[in-house]
C-alpha cells in the first residue's frame, strides 16, 4: 500500500468529539425558558380565574362587557334578564329612590357623581347610587360590617385598598355576611379577611376591560362624602320617585 493511501486511511478514521458540555448547557437552558413561558401563561390564566363562590347577577352572561355589548345590539331586551338592574345605567335625580333588587347592589341607576375609587377607605358607610356609578367605572367596592370585624379585621381589608386604584371601602351594617365585594353585575361575600378570595376577587375585577360598563372613565373627580345609610328606606306610597328628587333638590337649594 502507497504512503498516499495510508495517509488518506488514517486521516478517514479520525473521530471528532461532540461538544457534550455546550449540547447539555443549550438542553438545561431550552428547558428553563420553557419551564418560564409555561410559568407565565399559567400565572396570566390564573389571574384571570374567577374566585370560587361568585355570585353572579348578569344572566347567561359571563361578564358584564358581554351584556353591554348585547343590550346595545339590541341582542336581548333589558326587561327580558332576571335582573334588569345591571343593565339599567340612567342617572338619576339626587334624592331618587332607586330598587337595586339586592343588598349591597350590584348594578343599576345611580347619581350623576361617583363615589372617588382611587384606593379609598371611607370612615362610615357610602350612598349606594354614587357607589354604583363608580362600579360602573370599573371600580370594585368593598363593604364590611363594622359590627361583625374587629379593628385587625378592618385594618387587613384596608390594606387590600388602600393605594390600589379603582377599588374603595366602606361600612355597610346589616349585612348577611361580614364582608361583601362588588363589581357591576358580580359578588363575593367572605366570613374575614384573610380569605384568598377577597385579593382575587380585586386582581381580577377591578378595571376589568371584560366588565367593564363604561370603559376607560376614571376613579377621580367624584365624592368624598359618607351617608347615615348606604341604602336609603324606599318612599312611601303615596310619594313618587320625582317627588322625591325634587324635595332632595329643594332641600338643598334651602340648606344653600
Amino acid at each position: 500500500m502507497s504512503a498516499s493511501k495510508r495517509a488518506r486511511r488514517s486521516r478517514s478514521t479520525v473521530h471528532r468529539s461532540r461538544p457534550w458540555g455546550l449540547i447539555v448547557t443549550f438542553s438545561v437552558i431550552g428547558v428553563f425558558a420553557l419551564g418560564i413561558v409555561g410559568g407565565a401563561v399559567w400565572l396570566v390564566g390564573d389571574a384571570k380565574k374567577p374566585p370560587e363562590g361568585l355570585e353572579s347577577f348578569l344572566g347567561g352572561y359571563e361578564y358584564s362587557t358581554e351584556l353591554r355589548l348585547a343590550v346595545e345590539s339590541g341582542e336581548v331586551e333589558v326587561d327580558d334578564l332576571e335582573y334588569p338592574q345591571v343593565a339599567q345605567r340612567t342617572h338619576v335625580q339626587e334624592g331618587t329612590y332607586v330598587d337595586y333588587g339586592s343588598e349591597p347592589a350590584v348594578g343599576g341607576d345611580h347619581y350623576g357623581q361617583w363615589q372617588n375609587c382611587q384606593g379609598r377607605v371611607y370612615d362610615g358607610a357610602v350612598d349606594t347610587r354614587n357607589a354604583i356609578h363608580s362600579l360602573e367605572h370599573g371600580a370594585v367596592w368593598i363593604a364590611y360590617d363594622p359590627e361583625r370585624l374587629d379593628q385587625d379585621e378592618v385594618n387587613k381589608l384596608a390594606s387590600y385598598v388602600q393605594g390600589r386604584d379603582y377599588t374603595f371601602m366602606s361600612q355597610y351594617p346589616g349585612m348577611e355576611r361580614p364582608i361583601s365585594l362588588q363589581a357591576w353585575g358580580l359578588r363575593l361575600t367572605a366570613e374575614e379577611s384573610g380569605d384568598d378570595r377577597i385579593l382575587q376577587f380585586i386582581d381580577r375585577f377591578a378595571q376589568a376591560e371584560d366588565n367593564s360598563m363604561e370603559p376607560n372613565a376614571t376613579c377621580s373627580g367624584g365624592v368624598n362624602t359618607t351617608a347615615a345609610s348606604p341604602m336609603p328606606e324606599p318612599p312611601s306610597e303615596d310619594v313618587t320617585p320625582e317627588d322625591e328628587g325634587g324635595k332632595a333638590a329643594e332641600d338643598q337649594s334651602e340648606g344653600e
